[in-house]
């Protein structure tokens, strides 16, 4: 038998479920829903824990948790989740829905579940992954570290309980420029580029390691890559993410192909027409809190205002701290979401911003896997990991994501919020501050539709 779990309520595809139905892909909705969300979630073999260890401070957990099946959940190898209670409509929900593939038990959570919040930059030799993990980071992306033992990490994460990671190699910059010159910055975490066929090379060496993203540096306190050299690493096809510090950096990011900027600019306000080609061709990275760490600062004030103008133009966003950078909470980020609001994004918005990196693995060996990517104005896909060149979304067919029809597994775990999620904009981040990871056994099977 195969464990199943159920939830109070769960947040998936930008809509908070209170209440749900089930229908039979050939076959009638029931005539009533049942009075919780029955989000239906396929489990390795007989996990006897649903929650990981860090969420064991929550006896709610095993006191509401149950092996007895929901009511309205008779098994059927085909059922479909859809949603009959959303805290808001959209007439296209998402190209996939969730799906119940029982019989086996069923196992209930209190509160609300949702896909695995990821922090989009972190340096993982500067801070304690699994302390991370444990505050409730599903995923990482690695913006700067030396190659070998960030691979490591990334390779050994599931037995040492820490977040999955996706990374970028070592920080590629100009001879002598940052942060060669930084002493947080350990042997081997970057390169120094001095010709486009240097690039290249870089570029291959980080992939051949394992390397999805690339990280460029272009700090005008020191010495600069050339546009030549920069457009020969964004040339590559693997997504490069810019570190763009002082006048003149973004507009180079930007016109070097860049599909990530590591930081929202902070030295100086974006003239409108910058800002508004940023927001068609490149993703932005949060790290808001870096500036001041709490208190109000020129920077950060300059930030947020940056921020607000990218957004005004559609401009998208990612969830990153730049943690292992001064006294940021190795967890999620509530000052870092709080500024998130202020800058204009929704609750919503903000959940899209932290959940759009969802791998899916295919639930047999003659699947194929696929990469899709998300919005930040309407409802992620199921699985956006910047794949495409501008890290832009790209809408891929149910066909592409599975050839045949059959299910996809999502390969990152789940977040929970053991009390329920708070949407409510004065109390959203302290209530998204509480949540916590589901093991790693646990995945949600999702099908085409």
């Amino acid at each position: 038998m195969t464990p199943h779990l159920t939830a109070d309520s769960i947040w998936w595809n930008g809509h908070l479920h209170t209440g749900a139905a089930l229908h039979h892909a050939a076959g009638t909705p029931p005539t009533a829903p049942p009075p919780a969300a029955a989000l239906h979630l396929s489990a390795a073999a007989h996990s006897s824990a649903a929650a990981h260890p860090s969420a064991a401070a929550h006896p709610s957990a095993a006191a509401h948790s149950s092996t007895a099946a929901h009511p309205s959940t008779a098994p059927h190898p085909s059922a479909r989740f859809q949603p009959a209670v959303s805290t808001h409509s959209h007439s296209d929900i998402s190209e996939f829905s969730l799906v119940v593939d029982f019989p086996g038990d069923t196992r209930r959570l209190p509160g609300t579940l949702l896909p695995g919040l990821v922090d989009a930059h972190v340096h993982s030799a500067l801070v304690d992954l699994a302390t991370v993990r444990a505050g409730g980071i599903a995923g990482v992306w690695d913006l700067g570290g030396e190659p070998s033992t960030v691979a490591a990490l990334a390779a050994d994460h599931e037995r040492r309980k820490m977040p999955q990671i996706r990374y970028a190699g070592p920080f590629l910059t100009a001879p002598g420029g940052y942060p060669s010159d930084r002493s947080w910055a350990p042997a081997g975490s970057w390169r120094e580029l001095r010709s486009p066929a240097d690039a290249v090379e870089a570029v291959a060496e980080a992939k051949s390691l394992g390397a999805t993203l690339i990280k460029v540096t272009a700090h005008a306190g020191g010495p600069l890559l050339s546009p030549e050299i920069m457009a020969a690493v964004a040339g590559e096809g693997v997504p490069v993410v810019v570190h763009a510090e002082g006048p003149g950096t973004v507009r180079l990011a930007l016109e070097s192909g860049a599909s990530f900027l590591a930081h929202t600019p902070w030295t100086e306000p974006l003239d409108p027409g910058l800002a508004r080609d940023c927001a068609t061709r490149m993703t932005w990275i949060s790290t808001l809190d870096i500036h001041g760490w709490g208190r109000p600062t020129p920077e950060s004030v300059t930030a947020v205002a940056n921020l607000r103008l990218f957004l005004s133009y559609g401009g998208h966003v990612r969830y990153g701290t730049d943690l292992g950078n001064g006294p940021l909470p190795p967890a999620i980020n509530p000052r870092e979401i709080r500024l998130l609001q202020s800058a204009g994004m929704t609750p919503h918005e903000i959940l899209v911003a932290m959940t759009a990196d969802l791998p899916l693995t295919p639930s047999s060996p003659s699947q194929a896997s696929a990469d899709h990517t998300s919005t930040r104005d309407t409802h992620p896909q199921i699985s956006p990991d910047a794949s495409s060149p501008s890290g832009h979304p790209s809408r891929t067919s149910a066909d592409a994501s599975s050839p045949g029809g059959g299910p996809l597994r999502i390969s990152r775990p789940l977040s929970w919020v053991p009390g329920g999620l708070d949407l409510d904009p004065g109390r959203f981040a302290d209530s998204l501050a509480t949540a916590r990871v589901l093991d790693d056994s646990v995945h949600p099977a999702v099908f085409p539709r």
